[in-house]
């Protein structure tokens, strides 16, 4: 959406400077709109990589919460051999981890987990 927006903005403005330039002899007109143009088109190709960076990368928010996880799943009486997340949206996450040990249900894990944590989608697998 946004990439279709700032198309049709950099596309009326060249149109109106260059009329511009002919009606007014503006000549200077149509490379100022460039530039502008361009800077607009860079800061939201900036955002774009930094958004789908994190996506690519394998993105986890924090050390800290994969701590408390791992302390969660410590009650539990499991722990953690491989812990993966990655967004689903701005602020949700999905979780693959697996655990060795553990007393309780995967059910009651996982729903404390995604009672504690911003997940709605978590896998558990046992080793």
């Amino acid at each position: 959406y946004l990439h279709v927006i700032a198309d049709a903005v950099t596309s009326i403005a060249a149109i109106l400077a260059l009329l511009a330039g002919r009606v007014f002899n503006a000549v200077w007109l149509d490379p100022v709109v460039a530039v502008l143009g361009s800077i607009m088109i860079f800061r939201w190709a900036i955002g774009l990589i930094r958004d789908t960076g994190v996506v690519l990368l394998d993105y986890y928010p924090s050390e800290k919460m994969k701590l408390d996880i791992s302390a969660l799943v410590a009650k539990f009486g499991g722990e953690i051999h491989d812990f993966h997340t990655w967004k689903i949206n701005a602020s949700q996450l999905g979780l693959i981890m697996t655990i060795s040990g553990g007393s309780g249900s995967v059910k009651e894990l996982r729903n404390a987990i995604e009672s504690t944590f911003p997940v709605i989608h978590c896998t558990i697998e046992y080793r």
